[in-house]
């Protein structure tokens, strides 16, 4: 058989007549050219619409070689050391912040606030509130502050500052201590207070004469009676005596001595041989004072809080607020609820508490006539009877009533077990000189 080609499409077979066959074949072959070649065709169209990259220059060769060498420099640093270029990539992505290890703390004497200083003792300039913190409020706080190891040793103070009791935590605020655990600070306190030991309940007149009179006998002086009220009272009336009668001594507080002691409300002041008075509470120079009994606003607040009933109850109220420290019952809030409410409510309130627990006549004078020292006392944290008496803020918590009378009860039989003991071992008899030696 001969092929001869006319053309790309057109094929010409010649053969033996009766090769229909064959012909069909031919025709068949020359259909699949042409679906080949169309194909081929569309392949070519979309190869010379696809973009077409340009040849790498020789700047981006290098500029690929040096990040490949900046990545192999990385690989290759030694373990625990950052290369050049990781340190800076780090600081430019996040700023770098001091880790401390160890803060010093100040609380503000007159709001919630803690000062943060260094462990030398450098201000760092910021502060924060306890609440904030346990609320998990960081934002009065810098972002270096937030990090995880200044976070954990602000948040260790925090759980030890809330353990403390509101009394404990005021007397550090009042110290103006700078300190590191506020558990140690309040104990160290707790100790230079309780140096001082007492069985009296109150400061009364007559251990401010025995301590006048001894400063006198020792350094030498006089003494003199000196009232609570004040020195502009005082010489008013005087000045009224002087204008009525023989003009008398009116520069000295002397001159109220008589009207004082009537009174009944003096105390024996010392004063030294250069006539400068003394302050009754701490025996030092008080002549440069507002009040000459009293050298400083400190003492006067000491001297009250140990000498007057009323003085401490109101102390103790102003920072614990009438709350009970043993059941949590905010016991001046249900006194004032009950003395505001009808006669015929009372009884509903107080049993819905519990000051239910309470005896029947008790509970009905709380209804018939509440007052405030009927629902919570100040109780003595170191019995008055072991040492605790005449003594400072720190050793007083407040009490709801029923609070109150069981540690009262347990005390007394304490109380009670210790005088037995001391007495069974005083008259006792000693059996060992009935042994004898073998």
């Amino acid at each position: 058989m001969e092929i001869i080609l006319r053309s790309s499409t057109t094929v010409v077979f010649r053969g033996r007549p009766g090769g229909e066959k064959t012909q069909a074949a031919s025709e068949s072959c020359v259909q699949e050219e042409k679906e080949n070649q169309s194909q081929y065709e569309e392949d070519n169209e979309l190869v010379a619409c696809a973009p077409q990259k340009a040849p790498p220059t020789p700047q981006r060769d290098l500029h690929g070689d040096h990040l490949l060498s900046v990545q192999n420099d990385n690989l290759e640093a030694p373990p625990g050391e950052e290369s050049a270029a990781t340190e800076a990539d780090h600081c430019h992505s996040s700023t770098c912040f001091p880790v401390y290890d160890g803060l010093m703390f100040c609380a503000s004497r007159h709001t919630d606030r803690i000062y943060l200083y260094s462990k030398d003792g450098e201000p760092l300039i910021c502060n924060f509130i306890p609440l904030d913190i346990k609320l998990e409020n960081w934002d009065d706080l810098p972002g270096a502050m937030q990090q995880k190891p200044n976070r954990s040793l602000i948040l260790r103070f925090v759980r030890e500052w809330s353990s403390l009791t509101a009394m404990k935590q005021r007397m550090i605020r009042k110290s103006g201590l700078m300190f590191s655990s506020p558990v140690l600070a309040a104990g160290e306190l707790s100790r230079q207070h309780s140096a001082h030991s007492s069985t009296k309940r109150y400061l009364t007149k007559e251990d401010v004469a025995a301590a006048s009179l001894s400063k006198v006998q020792s350094s030498g002086g006089s003494v003199r009676l000196v009232s609570r009220e004040r020195t502009s009272s005082i010489r008013e009336k005087v000045s009224l005596r002087t204008a009525a009668g023989p003009p008398t001594r009116s520069k000295d507080v002397k001159d109220a001595g008589p009207a004082a002691d009537a009174e009944g409300k003096g105390y024996l002041q010392a004063v030294d041989s250069a006539g400068v008075p003394l302050c009754v509470y701490c025996q030092e120079n008080a002549s440069a004072t507002w009040d000459n009994r009293f050298c400083s606003r400190k003492c006067q607040d000491e001297f009250l809080i140990r000498s007057s009933q009323s003085y401490m109850r109101a102390k103790v109220f102003e920072t614990e607020h009438g709350v009970c420290q043993q059941c949590c019952l905010n016991a001046h809030e249900l006194f004032l609820s009950v003395r505001d409410a009808p006669p015929s409510q009372r009884k509903g309130l107080l049993e819905s508490t519990w000051m239910a627990q309470l005896p029947i006549d008790q509970l009905n004078e709380l209804i018939r006539s509440p007052t405030e020292g009927q629902f919570w006392q100040v109780d003595h944290i170191r019995p008055v009877y072991g040492g605790g008496g005449q003594c400072a803020l720190d050793n007083l918590q407040t009490l709801c009533t029923v609070c109150h009378r069981e540690r009262t009860a347990h005390q007394a039989k304490e109380r009670s077990r210790s005088k037995k003991l001391s007495v069974a071992s005083k008259y006792g008899s000693d059996i060992t000189k009935f042994f004898t030696k073998v």
